[in-house]
């Protein structure tokens, strides 16, 4: 039998094991709440570096890869401002000398370019809030607004003289990607640079 001095150690060390559960409980349940918060406070201008990022590397791997699987791969655009996407296409049909009226093609259909799933097996979204405002193809002389746009990397080791412009509604954070023709490696700028200011660089 328990004397009082046993009842009242034990009732003592109850009262203390439920506690730091309790506080054990409260804290993963906070832990939980700043975790979730976090991720839905992410910085928006940081995860669009992140993708500026991951452009500059995939235009250097295609310009490269190009040269060595001798076929053609071109970055597509989506220029949908609501859904702005990027995925990598290559040629089905062997090689061709430059980028021409078919590569162009709006429908699939009549496109010999396919998605090239080694690169992106899924369309790549810009984060919330930024679009792609323009493609400039300065040797072609188009520019791109809407629908979808090209940038072509040949085997010879060359790609289309370009530049992609970046930014979001208010067009207070923007950049151009410019894509060198003679090596396919891509520089970043801030700002919306257009084909007169590009053609001077």
């Amino acid at each position: 039998m328990l004397t009082s001095h046993q009842t009242i150690t034990s009732k003592i060390k109850n009262q203390a094991g439920m506690t730091i559960l309790e506080i054990m409980i409260v804290l993963a349940i906070i832990t939980g709440i700043v975790v979730m918060g976090a991720m839905n406070m992410r910085n928006p201008t940081s995860d669009v570096r992140t993708d500026i990022r991951n452009l500059l590397l995939l235009s250097k791997r295609l310009n490269q890869q190009a040269q060595l699987d001798n076929v053609i791969y071109r970055i597509t655009f989506s220029m949908d401002k609501k859904n702005p996407t990027y995925w990598v296409e290559e040629s089905a049909n062997g090689t061709i000398e430059r980028a021409n009226q078919d590569t162009f093609a709006q429908d699939p259909d009549q496109s010999p370019f396919k998605i090239a799933s080694k690169f992106t097996k899924d369309k790549k979204n810009l984060p919330t809030e930024f679009f792609f405002k323009k493609v400039i193809l300065l040797e072609q002389g188009l520019f791109f607004e809407d629908g979808l746009a090209h940038i072509h990397f040949f085997p010879q080791g060359m790609a289309d003289a370009s530049a992609v412009q970046i930014t979001n509604e208010a067009e207070s954070l923007s950049w151009t990607l410019i894509i060198n023709p003679l090596t396919g490696s891509a520089r970043l700028v801030d700002g919306l640079f257009e084909a007169n200011q590009l053609s001077r660089n």
